[in-house]
This record gives structure tokens, sequence and C-alpha cells, in this order.
């Protein structure tokens, strides 16, 4: 290539990145719209008043709305070959937007971004003129349908219907670009008015503040001004009582203080897989980072943070049985008892869950706004409206897993559903004890059996694929969300459990050479359940039948080793990892799991769905995101805890 070439591409380029840059080609566009008087007659008005103010030689400051509605229209992309697919312009600018004197607004609108290859027409002008985009396009597409949020905005009169705007956006589908899915809002649906379902989540969330200010107001005056006892029920809201306990840290006297610090971890790496899951589903410039980053190894650790789920689950399994057999044994399974057993799990879990439906169905859409904040209303807002009675009843992983409310509590559907076994659980194991593991043992094995035919059937990958959704929502919808697919890792703990509640078992001295062995031999295990779907991952096209195999084995053989943890502890025969894991830190800590998780999510979505612009996916950037969710939900949860989940347990000791 000569000297004459590289000037020839210079000055074919210049001018129409120049061009693009100062928005000509898109006026261009509007101009040739109107010639063919494709646009409703509304818009054709204001889109040609739009252009005859832009071509005043002095705009006046009465008219300064048309400068800026061109200048919050993204131009010409940059980064597409790092699958940049984010051109989200200037939100707030348009939203701004309001000329008085000819009733416009500004309409923000975005839509999906569509490359249709076979539709770019080299023949063009843009194909002759312009070839090295027609190849750049190319090269982009292949990126696109890996993208979780692509977009492309506009900002045009809010007289033009959602019609129009998608034939002006769709303004060069000779180069196979055009646009779908288009959500469009203007400062109404920004900033709206505060509707019934808002006035009663005020009404809820004042009538709970004003409790709690008054059971405050007197505890304190009983204590310091009266001198005298007060009754329980009356400060059972009270925050100077309720700081108190959750600033405790209890003496435990068993053995399994260890799973305080495996809770807080566990809790710590679902809090980093859903920032990294929501990280990645916001617009991004860089992408095929986000692509690299998935496909290497270390990216399991984030890939498989679904295992910690399992580690929760074994917990609950292994404290029901646990807490049963060593402290309750002696008592009689009654119908009182049974019903008193359900009713402290349902009071234990469901206030807190009930709060977060009630703000999600009425107050977090005025949490916020932007490009994408209609993810709110269409995962959040609608979803609670409809269904807000299936996560109160602990049952919407059945009944409707695919428009799930607060979806994360899918978790305490599987945990509430596997409780309600218990009694008869406890009934077996008294009854009979041989028989009574031989049920569960036998209730595990048809729980993998179920994983591996559930993943085998629907030809399910060994991960959740991105790359294809349906097949990302099948392993959620069909495998990851159902009890009978997940119960593998709380019958293992129920079984566990009972066998820790016996002296013969927990006195047991291993020798140390023994103590090494089973250690290194956990930690191999334990790694490779993390990083040993790496391959399968990658590799698309792997037998269905290995891919069904891991589906259902992993997880049950992380949970064993996760048994052999808890018991090492527990029998000191895990020396500084005990230590560590029972540190009071994490009994602290610990009482915040279950509110952190619950209403974690909420707030992610409002941090991340608040964005105005596209952002950059780097371990730095996410880490950063980490840990301001981290510690603004830390925050809330203890708020959270101080006005719900202390009351309520207080109620139920005075109730029940």
């Amino acid at each position: 290539m000569n000297i004459y070439t590289y000037i020839d591409i210079f000055f074919v380029i210049f001018p129409i990145v120049n061009s693009q840059f100062l928005g000509y080609d898109i006026l261009e566009h509007y101009k040739n719209l109107l010639n063919t008087n494709r646009l409703s007659p509304n818009c054709e008005k204001a889109v040609n008043l739009f252009l005859n103010k832009l071509n005043q030689s002095n705009i006046p400051d009465d008219d300064i709305w048309a400068l800026e509605m061109l200048d919050a229209i993204p131009k010409s992309p940059v980064g597409l070959l790092s699958y940049n697919m984010a051109q989200l312009g200037d939100f707030d600018e348009c939203i701004r937007i309001h000329s008085k004197e000819y009733n416009i607004m500004g309409k923000y609108c975005l839509g999906k971004t569509l490359i249709n290859n076979s539709a770019i027409d080299s023949t063009s002008k843009f194909g002759r003129n312009q070839f090295f985009l027609v190849t750049l396009m190319k090269k982009a597409s292949d990126g696109l349908q890996k993208i979780r949020r692509s977009g492309w905005a506009t900002c045009l009169p809010s007289n033009c219907t959602e019609n129009d705007i998608i034939k002006i956006m769709n303004m060069s589908e000779f180069s196979g670009i055009s646009v779908s899915d288009l959500v469009c809002q203007t400062m109404d649906e920004v900033y709206p008015e505060l509707d019934r379902y808002a006035l009663i989540g005020i009404s809820v969330f004042s009538l709970l503040f004003g409790l709690t200010i008054i059971s405050t107001l007197i505890d304190v005056y009983f204590v310091y001004i009266k001198k005298e006892e007060l009754r329980p029920i009356y400060k059972s809201f009270s925050l100077y009582t309720n700081s108190g306990i959750l600033l405790s840290i209890p003496n435990r006297s068993e053995n399994l203080s260890c799973l305080d610090g495996m809770r807080v971890l566990s809790m710590l790496w679902v809090l980093w897989f859903h920032v990294f899951y929501h990280f990645i589903s916001r617009p991004l410039v860089n992408y095929i980072d986000v692509i690299n980053f998935i496909d290497s190894t270390y990216g399991m650790l984030l890939m498989h943070a679904d295992l910690a789920t399992d580690t929760f689950l074994l917990i609950g399994g292994t404290l029901v049985t646990y807490s049963f057999f060593k402290i309750r044994k002696e008592h009689k399974m009654t119908a009182s008892r049974v019903l008193k057993h359900y009713l402290h799990r349902y009071i234990r879990l469901t206030p807190v869950l009930a709060l977060v439906v009630i703000f999600d169905s009425t107050l977090i859409r005025y949490m916020g706004s932007g490009p994408i904040w209609d993810t709110i209303d269409k995962l959040l807002v609608k979803p609670c409206k409809t269904y807000w009675w299936a996560p109160l009843l602990h049952i919407q992983n059945k009944v409707n897993h695919g428009d799930m409310c607060v979806s994360h509590s899918w978790y305490v559907d599987v945990d509430m559903q596997l409780y309600i076994l218990s009694p008869f659980i406890f009934w077996l194991l008294k009854f009979n004890t041989r028989l009574g593991i031989g049920a569960l043992t036998l209730a595990t094995f048809g729980s993998i059996t179920s994983g591996f035919y559930i993943g085998y059937t629907e030809n399910m990958y060994a991960l959740p694929d991105q790359d294809k959704i349906s097949f990302f929502h099948s392993y959620f919808n069909d495998y990851y969300m159902q009890t009978e697919t997940r119960a593998a890792a709380w019958l293992l703990g129920a079984i566990f459990g009972y066998f820790l509640a016996q002296d013969a078992y927990i006195n047991v001295k291993l020798p140390k050479k023994y103590t090494i062995f089973l250690w290194v031999t956990t930690i191999i295990i334990v790694t490779m359940c993390v990083f040993g779907g790496h391959d399968l991952y990658r590799c698309k096209n792997t037998n269905k039948v290995l891919n069904a195999l891991y589906i259902a084995l992993n997880r049950p053989i992380f949970s064993m080793g996760i048994i052999w943890m808890i018991w090492a502890c527990a029998t000191n025969h895990a020396g500084v990892i005990n230590s560590f894991l029972s540190h009071p830190v994490f009994q602290f800590l610990n009482k915040f799991t279950y509110s952190f998780y619950i209403i974690h999510m909420g707030y992610s979505y409002i941090a991340f769905d608040s964005i105005k612009t596209a952002m950059y996916f780097s371990l730095y950037n996410m880490t950063f995101w980490f840990c301001q969710i981290l510690l603004a939900s830390f925050g809330f949860s203890v708020i959270i805890i101080l006005l719900i989940e202390i009351p309520f347990v207080k109620l139920e000791k005075i109730m029940i």
C-alpha cells in the first residue's frame, strides 16, 4: 500500500466520521423521512420544526431545546469490535427538554440493536464509499448475540409515536442496522406522580416507623424515668432494647460456631456473583472482556458462586436434625408442637420478605431513573403487584417461576418446602434409625436422579449458557430453582445433623495423618467442583450425558466436602480453620445474613439500573461496585433487623 492509498483512505474516512460526529447524517435522514410522508402528522410537524430551528443562523435562547435535542442524540459509535453496542446518548439532557411555546418535550427512546449481515448492501452508497464500515458491522455482529444488554438511543419530540421513532431509528436499513424492543420515556414517565400503591407503601412504612418510635419512647421512659420493668410486648419494637440485642455476641456452648463463618463467607460469595450478574447485564463498552473473563479458568469462581446456596441448604438441613436430637429429642411430636414448629419457621422467614414485597410493589419505582429503568418495572414492580402472595406462601418456585416476585427468594421457598418434611424425618429417625437413614439416603439419590433427568432430557449445558437465552432460562426455571433437584444438599445435611448430635460420632479422634489426608482430599474435591466444569462450559457440543452427570453430581459432591469441614471443626480436627470460622466477628455478622440476602438484590437493581452511561468492565470496577453494594445493603439490613426481624422474633416468643 503506497502513500497515495493512505491519503485516499484518509479523505474518505475523515468527512464521514466528521459528518456523523456533528450529526449531519442524522439531520439529512430526518429531511428524507419528511419527504416520504412516512411519519404521523404531529411527528412530522415537530421534526420539521426541530430542523428549522437548527437551520437558523443564530439560535435564540428560547429555541435552545432543538440544539439540546441534537446534542442528546448519540453520534458515531466507537469500540464496535470491543462489542460496544450501548449508545445511550444523554438521558438527562433529553428528558429536561421542554418548549412551552411549541408544546414539545424531549422523548428519550432506547431500542435493542440488531445487525443483519445479509441486509448489508455493498452496492449502496454506504457500501461503496464506506466499505470499511460494512466490514466493521459484520465483525461487530459476531458478538452482538452474546451481549446481554445492547441498545441504541435517540432523543426526539414527544409528539412522535413509538412507531414514528422506530422508522427514524432504522435509518440505516441498507447497512443491516436496525432496532427493536423500543422503550420510550418522557418527563412524565421519569417523574411519575404517586399512585395508590405508593400511598399504601408509604402508609405501611409510616405505621412501622411510628410504632417503633412510640415503643422506643415508652421503653426509655420506663427505664430512666419510672425505673420499672415494662411488659415485653410494649417494648418489642423498641430501638433501645433491640439495638442491645443486635450488638450482643452470643456465647455458644455447642461446637458448631464454625457455621457462622461459613454462612457469612457464603453470603459474600453470593453477593459477588449477583454483582457480576448485574454488571454484565447492563450496558458495557467492552463486552468482549466479559466474554474473555467468563471463558477463563478464574472466571469459574464467579460462575460457580451458586454453590454457596448449597452450603446454605446443607447448613439448614444439618441444624434442623441436630437441634432436635441434641436439644429436643425427648419432646413428643404432638399436633400442637408440629404447628409451633411450622409457625416458628414461617415467622422467622416471612416478615422481612413481606416488607421487601411491599417495597418492590409500591415504592421502588420512585427510587431512581435512567435509560434502562424500565427493568425495575418489568422485573420487580409488575411481578410483585401480580404475584405478591406467592413469596409469602413460599411456593412461587412452583406456581410462577417464570415471573417471580423477589426472584432470589427461590432459596427461601426451597428451604421452607423441605422444612415442612422435618417432623416426618424426626418421627422416622426416632421410630427406626436405620429406616430413617435409609429413607433419607434414598431421597438424596432421588434428588440426584431428578437433576440428571432434567439435565439430560432438556439437553442442558453443564453451566447456564448466556449465549442461548432459552437454555439459560430453562436451566434456572426447570432445574436451579426446583426443590426436587436442589434437595440433595439439604437431605445430606439432615443425615449429617443426626449423626452430629450423637456423642459417639462427635467424640471421635482421628490420627493426624488421616486428618491431613482427609483435608487434602476435601480441598481437592471442592476445588474440582468449582473449577472442574470449565472445559464443559467452554465446549458447547459436549456429550449431553456428561453435562447431565455434572449437573446431577457436582452439588452433592461439593456438599460432602462441606460436611467434612463442619465435622472437622466440631471435633477439633480443623485447627486454625476452625478458629477463623468461629471468630466472634462472624458470630456477629451472621445475624445479618438473612436480611442481607433478602434486601441486597433490590438495592443492586436500583444502583445498576440508575446508570446514565455505559460502564467499563474490569475486576477493579466490579470490586468497587461490590464494596458499595455490600456496605449499603449492610446498612439497610441493620435497619430491617431492628424494625422487623427482632420485633417479630420477640412477638413469637410472647404469643406462641
